[in-house]
């Protein structure tokens, strides 16, 4: 703490290696199946057509390819297990008794879980079904159901909510976290 940076630049390198390897695990668990995918279903050839050409993304209101779908995927998980990442630094940083930090975590993780799993789609509470961190890990709902979420009056889509909200997310979690390890 007696550096003239204190530890912020400490958290700041910490923060840049969370999102390497966020993203280096997501190309490991996702794109290693989807080479061995594409190399046993025939190749490169399908990417390019459209994405409403697949059975499971007939609803989806996106006008991509599935090579570019599949990129767009690829980036959202990546950046979901930084957001995840970010969380857990948070809380585990924040409150120095490791038994009590994993309990509010788990609590937190619990709390988010049934609200997206148990909110029904038509309730008024409904943007805390889609405005939760399970919507970033189970991110296939967001391209196959075409919802719309009344939000004071206007209806906005899930998954424009959802992929507006995560980077603001990220940048909450990151300045709480950054503060919290220049500061402990």
């Amino acid at each position: 703490r007696s550096c003239r940076y204190g530890r912020l630049r400490l958290g700041v390198v910490r923060a840049g290696i969370l999102l390497v390897f966020a993203v280096l695990y997501t190309i490991l668990f996702y794109g290693i199946n989807l080479l061995i995918g594409l190399g046993l279903d025939g190749g490169w050839g399908d990417l390019g057509r459209p994405l409403q050409s697949l059975v499971s993304f007939k609803t989806c209101s996106l006008q991509v390819t599935i090579g570019g779908w599949i990129l767009q995927f690829l980036c959202i998980k990546a950046v979901s297990g930084f957001l995840m990442g970010l969380l857990l630094w948070c809380v585990l940083g924040w409150i120095s008794n490791i038994q009590f930090s994993l309990t509010v975590l788990g609590g937190i993780l619990l709390g988010e879980y049934i609200l997206f799993a148990a909110l029904p789609v038509q309730s008024i509470l409904n943007p805390l079904k889609y405005f939760n961190l399970f919507s970033y890990v189970h991110t296939f709902d967001l391209y196959t159901q075409y919802l719309n979420i009344d939000l004071a009056g206007y209806p906005v889509g899930i998954r424009g909510l959802a992929l507006w909200a995560l980077p603001v997310l990220i940048l909450v979690l990151l300045c709480l976290t950054l503060w919290i390890q220049k500061n402990r």
